[in-house]
């Protein structure tokens, strides 16, 4: 993955970005612990933890654009 600056894109460090570093460390994290466990029920636990991530996840970002959508 490019970082932002060889996109082009100013690096900044509002809360936004932070949040959306740290829940895509959390996804990463939790995705890496779903191909090491071995245990079936384990992993359907930790499947649907993903998935409450994932959504919520993309829900912050659905918020966020349109919140710079009205200032376009």
């Amino acid at each position: 993955m490019r970082s932002r600056r060889s996109l082009g894109c100013e690096a900044t460090t509002s809360s936004s970005t932070l949040i959306n570093t740290s829940m895509e460390n959390k996804i990463t994290s939790l995705w890496n612990k779903i191909k090491i466990t071995r245990d079936t029920f384990s992993k359907i636990a930790l499947i649907k933890e993903f998935d409450d991530l994932v959504t919520k996840y993309k829900d912050e970002l659905i918020k966020k654009y349109q919140r710079e959508k009205k200032w376009v």
